[in-house]
């Protein structure tokens, strides 16, 4: 019996409970939807009725009411953000990415003639033993492009080069395709590292022979621009300028709002670089006398490794061509048209003007890098490309000054018959 009992108080007891919990529960769910009426905005961050005012922005007639912090509270990223753009308010150069700012304060700048590169490159690679080797390639099969002048570069091409070399027509071709890659790739570095050391200028970039045929032609005139970016830091991705750097033309870039012991960038050629890289042969470098080179960067130390090899290809073809390492993709049909890598980055980490460039040109994009301020960067040089912002860019500017940019575009139009 007290047993009984027992249980049957918890049991009543557990009940009372249960009812008490339901309760609150209601009370809880009624006073969060009277706190969510009064607050349309959705803002949920803690602030107090103090730190709010109405946006002049609401419709009065409709009874709306939108709530944010006072505008001297607000960061310009912020201020931005929350402000509602029409087509109509917007100015003729203004536009914004996110809450980037952008606009041109300058056009119809006049722009370098720059000068090509020759069709020689030439690596060297010291031994051991004090001596070097020196290879002074020539791409005399001519260079791979989608348009005229370029070409397909394949294995037909190079039956006495192969022969001569003492191994395949496959092999040399790789060989021949990897030159291409390690040119790219050492051109592009020594902008970057020249760039970084406040060293490039005009006399210093040669523009690619090719690239035109890869990418299309820059149009040519006095139409560079002078244009300012305000980053919003919250986009860590990627950030889009509308802007393209002719290839081999120098370009201003002056950083302003950095904080000390930051780090942000541009990269160019972004957009087609697709540069895969494979393995590094160890072996073949000791035995032909030479030392295997540590970098902590996977770039470096791929291609100055290679580079090893191919450097050696002159004096030693038949050991070294076969031992340069290619990605699969570098070797087959997917690059027999294209140049293999065209990329560069460039690093900011002062508040000062820089100069950048590149032999292959391309969109340039800012890279947030390291920084969480709303830096400024002013671009002087560079050309607008065709691009529109759904959103963002008005009609008006697009058909005024977007449409026929000088900058590289392409549409690719399938096929029908």
């Amino acid at each position: 019996m007290k047993a009984y009992q027992r249980e049957h108080k918890i049991s009543r007891n557990l009940k009372v409970g249960a009812l008490l919990t339901g309760v609150l529960f209601v009370l809880f769910c009624f006073c969060t939807m009277v706190s969510g009426c009064t607050r349309k905005s959705g803002h949920t961050d803690g602030r107090t009725q103090n730190e709010e005012v109405k946006n002049e922005n609401a419709s009065a007639s409709s009874g709306d009411t939108l709530y944010m912090r006072l505008a001297p509270q607000l960061s310009m990223a912020d201020e931005l953000a929350l402000k509602q753009y029409s087509y109509d308010e917007l100015s003729d150069t203004m536009i914004t990415m996110r809450a980037d700012t952008m606009y041109v304060t300058e056009r119809n700048i006049p722009r370098p003639t720059p000068k090509l590169l020759p069709d020689t490159y030439t690596l060297t690679a010291e031994k051991a033993d004090g001596t070097v080797y020196t290879n002074e390639f020539s791409f005399g099969k001519g260079y791979p492009g989608r348009y005229a002048p370029g070409k397909i570069i394949e294995e037909s091409l190079f039956t006495e080069e192969a022969e001569k070399a003492g191994v395949t027509t496959a092999q040399y071709l790789n060989y021949y395709r990897y030159m291409l890659h390690s040119q790219g790739y050492n051109l592009t570095r020594e902008a970057e590292l020249l760039s970084a050391q406040g060293e490039l200028t005009q006399d210093k970039i040669f523009k690619h022979p090719a690239i035109d045929s890869n990418y299309g032609e820059v149009i040519p005139g006095d139409n560079a621009v002078e244009k300012v970016i305000v980053m919003d830091p919250a986009y860590r991705s990627v950030h889009v300028t509308g802007l393209y750097l002719p290839a081999g033309e120098a370009v201003t870039v002056t950083v302003e709002g950095l904080s000390q012991g930051r780090r942000i960038g541009i990269y160019t050629g972004l957009q087609n670089s697709m540069a895969w890289l494979s393995g590094i042969n160890t072996n073949t470098i000791s035995a032909l006398g030479c030392t295997v080179k540590q970098y902590s960067d996977v770039n470096d130390r791929y291609f100055f490794n290679n580079d090893i090899i191919a450097a050696a290809a002159a004096e030693r073809p038949s050991e070294a061509i076969p031992a340069i390492q290619i990605h699969g993709h570098l070797s087959g049909v997917r690059y027999a048209n294209r140049l293999p890598w065209i990329r560069s980055h460039f690093s900011f980490t002062e508040n000062k003007t820089y100069t950048i460039g590149s032999p292959f040109g391309g969109l340039i994009h800012l890279d947030p890098g390291t920084s969480y301020d709303n830096v400024k960067i002013t671009i002087r040089g560079a050309v607008e490309t065709p691009h529109y912002i759904l959103g963002v860019t008005t009609p008006e500017y697009f058909e005024t000054y977007l449409k026929d940019a000088p900058g590289c575009t392409r549409c690719w139009i399938p096929k029908t018959d």
